[in-house]
């Protein structure tokens, strides 16, 4: 008995592609998972990083505040105490606002970072007491020592914040 060798060649082709389907329909999910994943992990960085960035940035400046007042008496160069919008100058004179305005956190008129869902600022005295009511007025904000600064942002509907405490330079040489 002779065979057709081509034959069975092509059924045995049939059975790999046949085979390779279903292994491919049960590994699909998994792979749709993977790429899920990636995606959103890949966005949380991206994020995150904007974020971190945008809070080092006003964390470094913020230190940077300037003071005034006499020799008994100094306080930090504050014009605006809000609790999403913070306005000061530095010690180059240089007059700094950080504010949100949507899902943007301005400085001054440039874009510091996109995609926030909040900032507050927090404003503390010496002893760590919350100063309120906000705004602040020009009372309270001569006692400020030192602003608790927070960063959130929300990747599917997951909510992360960044935060920092800061003391100017100008209180910590006092």
């Amino acid at each position: 008995m002779i065979r057709n060798k081509s034959a069975f060649t092509i059924l045995e082709a049939i059975m790999v592609i046949v085979v390779v389907g279903f292994f491919s329909a049960g590994i699909a999910p998994f792979m749709w998972q993977l790429v899920e994943s990636y995606k959103l992990i890949a966005g949380i960085q991206e994020t995150s990083a904007s974020a971190k960035m945008a809070l080092e940035w006003m964390t470094r400046e913020i230190r940077e505040i300037r003071t005034k007042g006499g020799t008994f008496s100094s306080y930090l160069d504050i014009d605006t105490a809000e609790a999403s919008d913070f306005k000061f100058t530095k010690a180059d004179g240089t007059s700094v606002e950080y504010r949100l305005a949507g899902d943007v956190i301005y400085r001054n008129s440039d874009i510091l970072a996109e995609k926030v869902s909040s900032l507050s600022f927090d404003y503390r005295d010496s002893d760590n007491n919350t100063l309120s009511p906000l705004p602040l007025d020009s009372y309270n904000r001569k006692k400020i020592h030192h602003i608790v600064v927070s960063v959130g942002f929300n990747i599917k509907e997951e909510t992360y914040t960044v935060r920092s405490y800061v003391v100017p330079r100008d209180i910590i040489m006092q």
